[in-house]
């Protein structure tokens, strides 16, 4: 009889970790707070990607360089995303954006504005795709525009 009731157990709690690990999606590893930091030739770019459950991706980013003309960019948006077949995909439109600050050292506000401009039809022009997404605990991996692409989890 104890053998049966463990044999019971073992089975139930066989059950379930099917159960949990089958209800739960890839989209689940997804969902959080990720970092990407770039510092190269004096810019360094910190970006934080937060994706949501219900498939919105918050996205923060403050960039900055020590050279001259010294810049200084912080923007927020807010898109749709998708997360399938180890791709996430997203496009953020140019309304999406909000630039709390770009500043350009040295520049006059009209062609700081125009600049401004440009940056966000640059940064909304495409569809974006991160491809080959892995996920090994706190760490992101993939592919963007054939580079790779590496972000740690927050």
């Amino acid at each position: 009889m104890k053998k049966v009731m463990t044999g019971a157990k073992y089975l139930f709690t066989l059950v379930m970790l099917v159960v949990i690990s089958c209800s739960m999606s890839a989209n689940d590893s997804l969902v959080g707070k990720w970092q990407q930091t770039v510092d190269e030739q004096g810019v360094k770019i910190v970006t934080i990607y937060d994706f949501h459950a219900d498939g919105t991706l918050s996205q923060h980013m403050d960039m900055s360089n020590s050279s001259t003309p010294r810049m200084k960019m912080v923007a927020d948006g807010v898109c749709k995303y998708t997360f399938q077949n180890n791709t996430i995909t997203f496009k953020f439109n140019p309304q999406d954006f909000n630039f709390s600050t770009f500043e350009v050292e040295g520049l006059d506000q009209a062609t700081t504005d125009a600049i401004l401009e440009q940056t966000k039809t640059s940064m909304t022009a495409m569809e974006q795709k991160i491809t080959n997404v892995k996920i090994d605990g706190n760490k992101l991996t993939g592919t963007f525009n054939g580079q790779e692409f590496v972000l740690t989890r927050m």
